[in-house]
């Protein structure tokens, strides 16, 4: 065991290696045009983050203007802001190196490019699962849903609860579910549940005429991948904007 956590350290360093200012600016540039992914708001101490929800527990606490309910709901609220910040944070930092392996793949043609590009292809669509399901937890809160959700994600229970209160973050949800759903659905339920997207699988089946029938998988190209991650930063975005104006 020792020698293959060697062997893991020396193999993550080797492909982590030192990205180059302009390969780095090449990928801000792609993130700065969307808004929603940046950090706009400020604590006291001048941290960052994507919502409005920046008081630490110190300040909710002895805040004596505000009820035990209140107080409960701001303390979670900026708790759940923080931990959107912090995978935001991880999923810009992959998309730098996706993006820069990408490029650099398309130059040299170096499978070793590629199979850098294809492992942060698959760590950027665990974030945005994750940030999606973080989001979820922020809105169960905001809305006052009497379901706590301590563990698990449900989203037919939220969104229930939106549809029972009229809620207008219901469309913004919907919409952002509905846009990501290849996403989702297909791409990162392949890497977790199913066969790589990246390879071209030649699956063997037993058919009703006691043959052996050969059915071929779908496959994506790593330019439509990226192509895919760059729209659903787009979609990622809009759906934080929206619920940046619906949080106020």
């Amino acid at each position: 065991m020792p020698c293959l956590r060697i062997a893991e350290k020396r193999y993550m360093q080797a492909m982590i290696q030192n990205l180059t200012t302009q390969e780095i600016q090449n990928a801000v540039d792609i993130m700065q045009k969307y808004n929603g992914i940046d950090f706009i708001y400020s604590d006291n101490n001048k941290s960052r983050y994507i919502f409005n929800f920046t008081k630490n527990t110190s300040e909710i606490i002895f805040d004596n203007s505000k009820g035990l309910e209140v107080k409960d709901k701001l303390n979670n609220l900026s708790n759940w802001n923080l931990e959107i910040t912090i995978k935001i944070a991880h999923l810009r930092n992959t998309f730098i190196y996706l993006n820069s392996f990408y490029n650099r793949y398309l130059q040299t043609q170096n499978s070793k490019d590629q199979q850098y590009f294809r492992y942060f292809a698959e760590i950027i669509s665990y974030y945005f699962i994750s940030i999606r399901d973080i989001m979820l937890h922020l809105i169960n809160v905001f809305i006052d849903n009497p379901i706590k959700l301590k563990h698990k994600v449900d989203f037919k229970k939220i969104r229930k609860h939106l549809v029972e209160k009229n809620s207008p973050i219901l469309e913004a949800l919907d919409d952002f579910e509905n846009k990501t759903e290849r996403f989702r659905e297909d791409l990162r339920n392949s890497f977790t549940h199913n066969l790589n997207p990246f390879i071209f699988y030649e699956i063997s089946e037993i058919n009703i005429e006691n043959s052996l029938s050969i059915n071929y998988s779908n496959s994506i190209a790593n330019e439509e991948f990226r192509k895919v991650v760059i729209e659903n930063f787009e979609y990622l975005s809009s759906y934080i904007e929206k619920l940046r104006e619906l949080f106020k």
